[in-house]
């Protein structure tokens, strides 16, 4: 299951807690222990909830009871503002190969949508919807929501990079370094 903060990890894990299932934290908490929970999470009924950071570049080996019961199922719980670290996270499932699967689960209430939806857009589906938005939708607010995400991403990034440029044009100095 993956999450965008170490907060809601472990807010999950508590929920998952509660009704019985024991999962394991992969939230850059525990640094000592990831080489450990990313053993495990190869194996059926293991289940990982784990931010963005924790555990990347590694591949999680299947045992072949989890081959066969279809392999690494992945969960995305909470949207990122960028769609390549979704798209990262969702290519846990089904890497080198091997089987898996993956399903995003979001509501109106996701940061991502609450803040780039229009509110008017997201009051009329939660008027409007008392069952899950059927895909081809959900698609489209998604991506509506990711692309107004993504643009504000980067109107900051180009702001930032000309205040470094004001900030150094104002220190230049001349002469050379000791």
């Amino acid at each position: 299951i993956g999450v965008r903060s170490v907060q809601t990890s472990e807010q999950i894990a508590s929920l998952l807690e509660s009704d019985g299932i024991r999962p394991r934290l992969l939230n850059a908490r525990r640094p000592n222990e990831e080489a450990s929970i990313i053993a495990a999470a190869g194996k059926v009924g293991s289940v990982t909830v784990a931010t963005g950071m924790a555990g990347r570049g590694t591949d999680i080996l299947l045992d072949q009871e989890a081959r066969a019961a279809g392999g690494l199922h992945v969960i995305v719980a909470e949207l990122h503002d960028s769609a390549r670290a979704d798209r990262q996270l969702r290519g846990r499932a089904g890497r080198q190969g091997e089987p898996g699967s993956w399903v995003v689960l979001a509501s109106l209430e996701d940061r991502v949508l609450e803040r780039h939806l229009p509110r008017r857009m997201r009051n009329l589906i939660a008027r409007s919807v008392s069952e899950p938005v059927p895909g081809p939708l959900a698609n489209a607010l998604l991506r509506f929501a990711r692309s107004r995400a993504e643009r504000e991403a980067r109107a900051r990034r180009s702001r930032l990079v000309r205040t470094d440029s004001r900030k150094n044009e104002a220190v230049a100095f001349a002469g050379a370094l000791d």
